[in-house]
């Protein structure tokens, strides 16, 4: 509505400036030629009012419709115009979203590795924390150990002190008794020598007078060797102790013949003589650890027992020393730190032969060896 009204008042100026100027054309040509030519004027003016008037319907009626062909060609053109506009923005979003599809990758991977390293630096962390309260923990326990050792060091070494203190004691006190046992016994060593002369000269009369005896006993000896046993002996000094020596020497001379011998509390032992061919001779595990007597002590029953059967020389003799805690599962006969045995003169004359050993309750593999093969060597001859 308001388009056609816009268009009426456009033509009406258009138009009447026309007419008017049309009018006054024609009047001024009517006034220059006289009358004569009034009517033709006025008839021309008709004419040219009509073909005016005609042009003007024409003109009315053109006008709407190129207006409305270039108001058409104008959406036209502004809807091609928006249309393009909408195409190059989905172009552009679309060549954003290709983008960011290209780009995911990449970022995808950046942000693992990111993720990645982030985990690196926060196990490493952990890791350092743990390492560093371990070594705190370790140093501190280490620390606690240390002083316990000082500690304990230190205790041994006053208990050492105190032990070789009470040792030391024992020790003086011992030979203070052998010397004082010694300076006592001066007049009976002079005495001793003086009975020692003696028997030189009554063995020298023997010598010149007896050689008769002297074979009679030769050819006595010889008889009584014919017979001896091919059996052992087991000798314990000790009650209390004599079924254990009967079970460690079944051990090694449990498939031979073999008799027990207990001389605990018998006086004269020297005067014993055996029909065995061989003898274990047990000794229990002393303070002293003395396996044979020395001159020294005041009794000598296992010393002269042993020397006497030595003396013999019909029965292999065997010393061993029991129940010794240094001495089990040697790979020797016996404790090399057992200084009785270097000292005592049978001692060292048996030991020479092999026939010295010190255990704890059993022989070792290597001491049961050696006496099985002793044994079958001694009572198969």
């Amino acid at each position: 509505m308001i388009g056609n009204s816009s268009l009426s008042f456009l033509l009406t100026l258009i138009i009447v400036p026309l007419a008017e100027r049309l009018v006054k054309d024609k009047c001024t040509v009517s006034e220059s030629n006289g009358t004569r030519v009034i009517y033709m004027n006025n008839q021309y003016l008709c004419d040219s009012v009509t073909e005016a008037v005609n042009k003007l319907e024409e003109l009315i009626t053109n006008i709407p419709s190129k207006i409305y062909h270039t108001h058409a060609e104008k959406e036209k053109e502004e809807a091609r115009n928006w249309i393009l506009g909408i195409h190059e923005i989905a172009d552009e979003q679309f060549e954003k979203q290709a983008k960011l599809v290209t780009d995911l990758p990449s970022k995808i991977y950046t942000y693992i590795e990111k993720n990645k390293e982030d985990t690196n630096n926060r196990i490493i962390n952990e890791m350092s924390k743990l390492f560093h309260k371990f070594q705190e923990i370790t140093d501190e326990h280490f620390e606690k150990l240390g002083t316990n050792l000082k500690e304990t060091l230190h205790n041994t070494h006053q208990h050492f002190e105190k032990e070789t203190k009470k040792v030391r004691s024992k020790v003086n006190i011992e030979i203070d008794s052998v010397n004082y046992r010694l300076q006592d016994n001066k007049f009976w060593m002079w005495l001793i020598v003086i009975v020692v002369v003696a028997l030189i000269v009554v063995l020298l009369y023997l010598c010149i007078f007896g050689m008769t005896r002297n074979k009679k006993q030769f050819l006595e000896s010889g008889f009584q060797e014919d017979k001896m046993e091919k059996s052992v002996v087991i000798v314990s000094f000790s009650t209390a102790n004599k079924q254990l020596h009967k079970s460690i020497a079944d051990t090694v001379a449990g498939d031979y013949k073999c008799h027990e011998l207990l001389l605990g509390g018998v006086k004269k032992v020297s005067s014993i003589e055996l029909t065995s061919q061989v003898c274990l001779v047990f000794v229990d595990k002393n303070e002293r650890n003395i396996i044979l007597e020395t001159e020294v002590d005041i009794s000598k029953t296992r010393s002269d027992f042993v020397e006497n059967l030595v003396k013999q020389g019909r029965t292999h003799v065997v010393v061993i020393y029991c129940q010794h805690e240094d001495s089990h599962g040697l790979t020797t006969l016996y404790n090399r730190n057992l200084g009785n045995i270097r000292k005592h003169k049978v001692l060292r004359q048996l030991q020479g032969q092999n026939r010295v050993l010190s255990i704890n309750k059993e022989f070792s593999p290597y001491q049961s060896d050696y006496l099985k093969v002793f044994l079958n060597e001694s009572l198969t001859e």
